[in-house]
């Protein structure tokens, strides 16, 4: 059959798209969503995670506060048996100046740096008891210093004692003066400041400084 040459050209064909099935959401579920690291049924257990590693946190807190406060206990208590023992070493080193002195002046240093310090022995043992420092009597003679026991023989041997005697004496009550200070830096209740204090001040006027 001829073909009509004024007869329009046929029309181009139409793309061929992909039929769409309704119910793929059936047959293709999505992927599931991603959950938060809060959310969802793991939840639960990253909060018990996290309340439990705070704990832990704090737990190694606490032991480092505990280590710390007795740490500082066990210097108070070193520190209030050096008292004790400074002061049963000057007593005995006042009785060695008594009875072998010859200058009026050394003689009655002696004397009353003696008394002075007899004084003051029970309201410092009472102060380290009730820090539980050692108080017994051999921790206390442990404080005796032998080498004071040579330099006064040889001074008593070449006619020097009373010098010699009062350069110790002078020498063990500012060592004396420290540790009094330190422990009043150390301790917060302000009645043992206050006997620390006047002991201070009764070991200056000994030694003759003038600064409290």
């Amino acid at each position: 059959m001829a073909m009509n040459p004024l007869a329009p050209p046929a029309p181009p064909p139409l793309p061929v798209t992909p039929s769409h099935n309704p119910y793929d959401f059936i047959t293709q579920p999505s992927a599931p969503k991603r959950r938060g690291l809060l959310s969802g049924g793991s939840s639960k257990r990253q909060r018990i995670l996290i309340i439990a590693i705070g704990a832990f946190i704090l737990l190694l807190a606490a032991i480092g506060v505990i280590g710390l406060l007795g740490s500082s206990d066990d210097g108070l208590k070193a520190d209030y048996l050096s008292l004790a023992q400074q002061q049963a070493e000057l007593v005995r080193v006042c009785d060695i100046g008594i009875s072998q002195a010859r200058s009026s002046e050394a003689k009655n240093l002696a004397i009353t740096t003696k008394y002075s310090i007899l004084s003051e022995q029970p309201g410092v043992l009472g102060l380290a008891k009730k820090a539980h420092a050692q108080t017994d009597a051999k921790s206390i003679a442990a404080g005796k210093n032998s080498q004071t026991d040579t330099q006064l023989t040889t001074a008593s041997q070449t006619n020097q004692f009373d010098t010699v005697f009062i350069k110790i004496l002078q020498t063990n009550l500012t060592k004396y003066q420290q540790t009094l200070k330190k422990i009043h830096d150390e301790v917060p209740d302000n009645k043992t400041k206050d006997i620390l204090s006047k002991d201070y001040a009764n070991a200056a006027l000994l030694i003759g400084d003038p600064k409290p």
